[in-house]
């Protein structure tokens, strides 16, 4: 069965411990909040930390071991053309 894991750039993945007032974030996945759904994990960002941080996010998903990018940040850097 798949999860799914938030991560925001520069500060980590959402931890199993958060709270809209006071946000955690933590570097292993598996000290990580998760979600059971897409909708579910997607609601969680669009409500709750895009909002509050005004950051780009990420989505990844869990399965077998493996965390695998659903929704990558834009690094607009990288995007370049100059």
């Amino acid at each position: 069965m798949s999860t799914y894991h938030i991560q925001v750039p520069n500060l980590g993945y959402v931890h199993k411990a958060w709270q809209d007032e006071q946000p955690r974030f933590c570097t292993q996945p598996t000290q990580a909040k998760q979600w059971k759904t897409l909708d579910k994990a997607l609601d969680f960002g669009n409500q709750s930390l895009t909002p509050k941080l005004k950051t780009a996010w990420e989505l990844w998903q869990m399965e077998e071991g493996e965390l695998t990018p659903v929704i990558r940040a834009r690094h607009p850097k990288l995007n370049s053309t100059h």
